[in-house]
């Protein structure tokens, strides 16, 4: 639609909304990816034959390299990759404290909600709810105000078969957003609306 209003899509491509750098993006397969900065004059390809390597947590990484001021506000997207790689060689256990550590030794700011978002949801995606669980609750405990984050973490929860867990998370999430319709639909289905 042309009405003038920020949409998650343009001409068929995700887009990438927030304060500056707007992006447009086109991931695949998760072995490739590219963003395109309309505003910036800049767009980066990442190409990989390495299935689920996720390109697109590094594209506004290297995009930082030419646009600096998107590597100060984007910098948490690399933390997020950082913390990923650690995770997958020592365990979901005790992000937190991982992510503090890589904080401060590449001096970058804390993932986005989004950030730990896209990761819980590709490992749920692949039928890892305990390890999608430890990544929504650090996302959870970065955010605590964040309605997106605790109907994730709910989701996560009934995954791995924690009803009353998920019911509290929803019902969070309701009261963070209580426009969520998710939220109500998934309580109803617990049978604890």
């Amino acid at each position: 639609m042309n009405d003038g209003k920020p949409a998650p899509w343009a001409l068929g491509w995700p887009t990438i909304g927030r304060d500056g750098h707007r992006a447009v993006a086109g991931i695949g397969g998760g072995r490739s990816a590219f963003y395109v900065y309309p505003n910036d004059g800049l767009a980066v390809i990442i190409l990989s034959n390495l299935a689920g390597g996720q390109p697109e947590q590094l594209i506004d990484t290297v995009a930082g390299f030419y646009l600096p001021a998107l590597r100060q506000q984007r910098g948490g997207a690399y933390a997020a990759h950082l913390l990923h790689k650690q995770a997958a060689s020592t365990g979901f256990e005790g992000l937190d404290q991982k992510l503090a550590a890589i904080l401060r030794q590449h001096g970058l700011p804390k993932p986005t909600e989004d950030d730990l978002n896209a990761w819980g949801y590709r490992l749920l995606g692949r039928q890892q709810p305990k390890q999608a669980v430890a990544v929504f609750e650090l996302g959870v405990r970065l955010y605590p105000q964040g309605a997106n984050g605790h109907d994730s973490l709910a989701e996560a929860y009934e995954a791995d078969g924690a009803k009353d867990r998920a019911a509290t998370h929803y019902r969070r999430s309701l009261e963070l957003d209580p426009g969520n319709t998710h939220a109500v639909a998934r309580l109803r289905a617990l049978g604890v609306d």
